[in-house]
């Protein structure tokens, strides 16, 4: 036996000898139990009606050091401040730091804290007071953390409600917690609630008040509350307190060294408290939060790659989520310095991998409950942990206790019992269940205050630390969600036919834990699996809905009229379905991936991924299997295409991405049509024709910044063009002179904004175009800011190479400044191979689209403007839009018609000189990004150079919003591949007005932040074919254009007319658009017949109607 004891008697006493294996029982633990077993036999001696489980084993010794040495010591913690004032005071240390990402759209500490502020105020005028409950039903979105922030700093108390809830729940939990408000964002929600709808995504807030609302909340208010499975088959509201969250990561004894320069990932549902330490442990300290978007969480591949482009410094993972990410890397180039674990047990073992490929990053356990705020245990994991496959939990972090309890007794070090918590980390309670609050939060009988009960089975090892055994009750975790397994029998009885229903977990073939469950039907009738899944999903989320369902004649029980567990049969996963063999190759993949990820013997076309056993985590590791077989697929391919035929239909034959050179690429540039274009112009100072940009470099070295733009232009091979002879070259690092470098010091210059501007003018006018370089920089002191103008000769850059400049300058001084060696983005295919696609592009022009273009020059004739308008000068205007108008346009141009912004922004402009010349159509020559695809792929997406394409177009001068929008939209949609192919066809007459919309810029600037100018980027001898030049974009939330005319046709006073008329009726279409309902009527653009015209559009679509 492996322990044995011997008892028997000598001189009148009793002598117990205890043997035990050497090879499965440490001396110490043998020692624990010898000891454990006199305490028993003398409470027993003093009092023997006492029940054995009533008595404490343990002695006095032990007892004093469970409480005083495994537990710590008290520790101090901010416990006068809340969660608002913590954020509030980031926000005035890092305003300008980047806050919140999700996907390409980001946030600083200043705009998230207005954009909250806005909100917060905007529930205070709805009547929310202090204490009140706000629901939330929003996918991940910037506008979930400005909807908590918000709510936060109303005082109220947020209720973060799943999208994936079926609305059953969702209907249970607003009514449970009494919501008068609701955040929605753009998922769908059909529910019953009298309450005051807020959707985040259209609702605007527009000049409404930024400041910091003044609330009257203590650290002891609600700040969430957090729905998990109940026993009785409805959730259970657990409500957090400000104080909770504030010690949990701000306390005199804190683990962690977490601090602004962290980038944290929010990968877990904002219903799942692992949410709430990504959350705050991110902005409180000043740190970058990626919000992950529910693709990015559900393909692995994805988020492997987004925590590799975002840097990411502190990841956290429940376990299985994990498993999978560690199969897809293979090692990357990462930064992650924390991997912190929590929501279900962890197989240290695991992690060997991960150490091997990052052995710089601290990895973290972590066990925790929600009523407890998000964790109670740490225990860091290394070399010795991951050998020896050690998965104890740690011990309890400062400001809790931890106690292993047999009902009201201790148990000593060693023993199984109830784990038990204390300390400032319990929560208020549960919403509305004092009877479960006062069963579950007990007197504390060690100190003041309560203890909270977890449920969960645990032991003190010798060392201090604690080792988890799972849960004493039917509560478990799968995939990190604690479920109740007496909610899911609940919902199964609940089903007409079913008499009788149990539920267990047990693991799956790969080891992994899922849910098993057994039914009994009345009269023994067959009744198919599908249908009580089916069943099932109207009340519970897919993480509940059992993997493994069996019907049975009864269910087994022990003598003592318990669920006998091990009389349960095994369950294999198999399918309901005829079998059907594999008819393709991508069938036979599928079926593949299936049966070796789901456990199943034979796969066919037919079966279903639900029937066999398949979850979420799943559907990301069948992804994983068909990438090595050579196929692509999604997550919502596999969860919506349930079946193999249907599944095998969405794969996609898996093409190896394309490497493109690394190094450096020289040597000639084949002439693209815009640099044709170009030298055709004959400018009198081609040399001077760029394009800058001023970034605002406070606090960063010159040294610093001198080596970030050297990095840049060795990087960027464009950037070392020179101009020979009208042709491009492109210059080794060696034989290039890379860049120019300037440094003033303007503090104390009287005009500082003249000085700037003119310095910056004769810098632009001095570039070698010949000799190089083409890339000059000049760092201005100006007393209380610093700012750096850079200028690129215009053959070199476009709008999109100065968005990637703009990431790559910031990434570099980053980089530089942490001391690290600066790794930029892998670059996309070189110019000079664009250069020759785009030759090749010109041979394989189709007939049918030089057809479109010589018909398009027939109508650019009635498109001009044939009135004389010349006064003797030249014209130029600037138009700048309201934050309001432009802000419409940007969210609300969709409104008509599915329209874009810069589809309105024609439609105004041909308004606007219709006005003034009384025509009925406009001819615009358009200016597109030009970075389209061709007759082979290719990426550029990640290439510097002038790209921009030009095509004509004629759209319609209407009065009326409808007519106009549609002519704009129709005409443009309608161009083949967005243009590409104009500049191969010869055209005889070319459009008057030159259209140029660059997109949206954004900077790290302040609203307040003064503007400074770059000089002329052009000669005002360079005069080009354009007569009209409309030339704008939108820069940090401002629309502006600059209007000119470079032909004396067009006077003064008629370029200051068109500015008018263009600001109007711009104006007048961002009205229309704002102010009706999303109009999805389709027009002709969105069908492929283009055969069709208007009247014959508005008749099938009132036939539709």
């Amino acid at each position: 036996t492996d322990l044995n004891f011997t008892i028997g008697t000598r001189d009148d006493k009793f002598e117990v000898v205890l043997g035990y294996c050497t090879d499965l029982i440490e001396k110490e633990s043998a020692r624990k139990v010898y000891f454990h077993y006199f305490e028993l036999l003398n409470h027993l001696d003093e009092n023997l009606d006492t029940k054995i489980g009533d008595i404490e084993v343990i002695s006095k010794k032990e007892k004093a050091v469970i409480i005083n040495e495994f537990n710590g010591e008290d520790v101090d913690y901010s416990k006068q401040e809340t969660i608002a004032e913590i954020f509030e005071r980031q926000v005035e240390k890092t305003p300008d730091n980047i806050a919140v990402v999700f996907e390409e759209s980001k946030l600083t500490y200043r705009e998230l804290n207005n954009r909250a502020n806005q909100l917060a105020n905007r529930l205070i005028e709805q009547g929310v007071k202090p204490g009140d409950y706000v629901a939330m039903y929003i996918e991940r979105s910037l506008e979930m953390i400005v909807g908590i922030y918000g709510i936060i700093k109303a005082g109220a108390v947020y209720v973060p409600i799943n999208t994936m809830y079926p609305e059953d729940r969702v209907e249970y939990i607003l009514k449970d917690c009494n919501a008068g408000v609701l955040l929605l964002g753009n998922t769908k929600l059909d529910v019953d609630f009298d309450g005051k709808r807020i959707n985040l995504k259209e609702e605007n807030f527009g000049d409404d008040v930024c400041a910091n609302p003044e609330i009257c909340v203590t650290p002891e208010s609600g700040l969430y509350v957090i729905y998990t499975s109940g026993t009785t088959g409805k959730p259970k509201g657990c409500e957090i307190m400000h104080k909770n969250v504030v010690r949990l990561l701000f306390n005199d004894a804190f683990e962690y060294d977490f601090n602004d320069e962290d980038v944290w990932t929010m990968f877990h549902s904002y219903g799942f408290d692992f949410s709430v330490w990504e959350m705050y442990g991110a902005t409180l300290y000043g740190g970058k939060l990626v919000v992950v978007s529910e693709d990015e969480a559900t393909d692995t591949a994805k988020f492997l790659k987004l925590l590799k482009n975002q840097k990411v410094t502190v990841l956290n993972q429940v376990p299985t989520a994990f498993y999978n990410l560690d199969y897809e890397d293979k090692g990357e180039d990462l930064c992650v310095r924390y991997l912190i674990f929590g929501g279900e047990a962890l197989d240290p073992t695991k992690l060997r991998g991960w150490k091997e490929k990052h052995p710089e990053t601290k990895i973290i356990n972590m066990y925790g409950i929600t009523e407890t705020t998000v964790h109670v245990t740490y225990r860091e994991i290394g070399e010795e942990e991951i050998e020896r496959g050690i998965s104890d939990i740690g011990k309890a972090i400062p400001t809790l206790s931890v106690y292993i309890m047999n009902g009201d007794t201790m148990c000593g070090i060693g023993m199984p019992g109830e784990l038990c918590v204390t300390g400032e980390g319990l929560a208020k309670g549960y919403l509305n269940r004092p009877e479960l609050t006062a069963e579950k939060f007990v007197k504390n009988p060690f100190w003041e205050g309560r203890m909270y009960r977890s449920g969960d089975l645990a032991r003190w090892l010798p060392d201090g630390n604690i080792e988890y055994l799972g849960r004493i009750d039917e509560q478990v975790k799968i995939r990190g969600f604690r479920i109740e397994l007496g909610e899911i029998e609940s919902r199964i009885r609940d089903i007409e036919e079913i008499r009788d229903a149990a539920v267990i977990v047990g693991n799956d073939g790969s080891g992994n834990k899922a849910i098993f469950a057994y039914f009994v039907v009345e009269d023994g009738k067959k009744t198919a699996l599908s249908d009580i899944r089916e069943k099932l999903s109207v009340n519970l989320p897919d993480y509940m809905i059992p993997a493994y369902m069996m019907q049975i004649e009864k269910i087994p029980v022990t003598k003592n009229g318990k669920l006998d567990r091990r009389s349960l049969p095994v369950i294999k996963a198999k399918t309901e379905k005829e079998y059907i063999e594999p008819r393709n190759e991508a069938e036979k993949a599928v079926c593949k991936a299936f049966a070796e990820i789901l456990n199943a013997e034979k796969v066919g076309v037919k079966d279903s991924f639900y029937e066999l056993g398949g979850d979420s985590i799943k559907a990301i590791r069948i992804i994983s299997k068909l990438r090595n077989l050579g196929y692509t697929v999604t997550v919502k391919d596999i969860m919506n295409g349930k079946t193999v035929e249907k599944i095998a239909v969405e794969v996609k034959t898996r093409l190896e991405e394309t490497k493109y050179e690394q190094g450096e690429v020289v040597g000639m540039v084949e002439p693209t049509p815009i640099i044709k274009e170009f030298f055709g112009w004959n400018l009198l100072k081609p040399w001077y024709f760029n394009q800058s940009m001023m970034f605002m470099v406070d606090g960063i070295d010159n040294v610093v910044i001198r080596q970030a733009v050297e990095e840049i232009v060795k990087h960027h091979d464009m950037l070392r063009v020179v101009c020979r002879d009208n042709l491009l070259e492109i210059l080794s690092i060696n034989e290039s002179k890379l860049f120019d470098f300037y440094e003033f010091d303007y503090s104390n210059e009287k005009d500082k904004h003249k000085s700037v501007d003119e310095k910056c003018t004769e810098i632009q006018g001095s570039i070698d175009l010949e000799n190089g370089p083409i890339v000059k920089v000049a760092v201005f002191e100006l007393g209380e800011t610093k700012q750096m103008m850079i200028c690129i000769h215009h053959l070199a850059v476009d709008g999109v190479s100065w968005r990637i400049i703009s990431e790559d300058f910031e990434d570099a001084v980053n980089q530089i400044e942490k001391g690290k060696k600066v790794i930029l983005p892998e670059k996309t295919a070189s110019f000079i191979e664009w250069g020759k696609k785009l030759n090749e592009y010109e041979k394989k022009l189709g007939i049918r689209e030089k057809i479109y273009w010589k018909k398009v020059n027939d109508e650019i004739v009635e498109g001009k403007i044939s009135t004389d308008y010349s006064d003797g000068e030249l014209g130029f205007s600037i138009v700048q839009f309201s934050n309001e108008t432009t802000e419409k346009l940007l969210t609300k141009s969709s409104n008509a018609y599915g329209a874009k912004i810069d589809e309105v922004l024609i439609a105004g402009l041909a308004r606007a000189v219709g006005r003034i010349t009384g025509q009925k159509k406009l001819a615009i020559k358009n200016e597109g990004h030009g970075r389209e695809e061709i007759h082979e792929s290719i990426s550029i997406d990640r290439t510097v150079g002038w790209f921009t394409n030009i095509y004509a177009l004629c759209v319609d001068v209407s009065e009326d919003n409808a007519t106009a929008i549609v002519s704009a939209k129709d005409v443009i949609r309608g161009i083949p591949n967005n243009g590409m192919g104009y500049a191969y066809v010869n055209h005889e007459v070319l459009p008057d007005v030159t259209f140029n919309y660059l997109g949206e810029f954004k900077f790290n600037q302040t609203d307040d932040e003064e503007i400074w100018s770059t000089g002329e980027d052009i000669a005002s001898d360079n005069k080009n074919d354009d007569a009209i030049l409309v030339n704008g974009g939108t820069y940090n939330g401002v629309l502006s254009f600059m209007i000119k005319s470079n032909n004396s046709d067009f006077g003064k006073k008629f370029i200051s007319r068109l500015a008018e008329e263009f600001e109007n009726a711009v104006i007048e279409l961002s009205e229309y658009c704002s102010l009706i309902d999303k109009n999805e009527t389709m027009t002709n653009s969105d069908l492929s017949d283009d055969t069709l015209d208007n009247d014959e559009l508005d008749y099938l679509n009132s036939l539709i109607d």
